[in-house]
């Protein structure tokens, strides 16, 4: 978002509320070398969602997840698909 000209403050206000919507609100001042395998991969979908793509391509998205979280991830990605193109694969 900085080579596109977003302000900072826009860029974190972005970015918070999209790590919210993924579930990592609570890690925000964590580095990635203290997120699991599961979360980075949050971290992912967060970013893409940040970026405000018309077009998300998702590789297994729930594949690192436990079953609790994968299943907040699929609710996830049916809000998302509404607002833009998903392309899941598996």
């Amino acid at each position: 978002m900085t080579l596109s000209g977003v302000s900072s403050n826009e860029r974190n206000e972005k970015a918070i509320a999209a790590l919210k919507r993924v579930g990592l609100g609570d890690h925000l001042k964590k580095s990635p070398n203290q997120l699991s395998g599961g979360q980075m991969q949050r971290v992912g979908i967060a970013r893409a969602i940040a970026h405000e793509r018309d077009i998300l391509l998702c590789e297994e998205t729930t594949g690192a997840l436990d079953p609790k979280t994968s299943a907040h991830m699929t609710e996830q990605n049916k809000e998302i698909s509404n607002e833009n193109i998903v392309l899941m694969i598996k």
